[in-house]
């Protein structure tokens, strides 16, 4: 073999081929009208993919997937979008897709509480298991004897 300047050989083990989950993320609307979309593909193998979204600006892109300690590789594209849009990326694979969608987000609901109470302990009832009482008040007994010996 003859290798030349700037030659990047890349020695891995035999694994067989994995395809990616893929994952969409959508941030939500701050200031303005433009939020940003990032697909992530993960635990795939061999490295190879090509990630699509349409109708994007691109923010970020790595150059090459990350190897992550499972073997497996990892990588990501952040997009800037408006917030009104639905958004889908998709990554290829050995001549497959693997898509995912995000869609904008429903309006917030308040949450509601259920109002019940508790009723109030009453210190003067027999305790259900007194060796757990017991055992809390061992251990409290000999915190306060070494706490005074300072």
């Amino acid at each position: 073999m003859i290798f030349g300047k700037g030659t990047l050989l890349t020695v891995e083990p035999k694994s067989d081929p994995t395809p990616p989950s893929v994952l969409l993320m959508k941030s939500k609307a701050t200031s303005g009208k433009q939020v940003k979309a990032a697909c992530l593909a993960k635990d795939f193998y061999p490295k190879e993919v090509k990630m699509n979204f349409v109708n994007s600006s691109p923010v970020y892109e790595q150059d090459d997937p990350v190897l992550s300690q499972n073997g497996k590789y990892n990588t990501i594209k952040v997009v800037q979008i408006d917030d009104t849009e639905d958004v889908a990326c998709s990554v290829d694979y050995q001549g497959k897709q693997y898509s995912a969608k995000a869609t904008k987000p429903a309006a917030e609901q308040p949450m509601t509480m259920p109002t019940t109470f508790c009723a109030p302990s009453n210190s003067t009832a027999a305790e259900e298991n007194p060796e757990k009482v017991n055992m809390f008040y061992s251990f409290s007994e000999i915190r306060r004897n070494e706490l005074a010996a300072f």
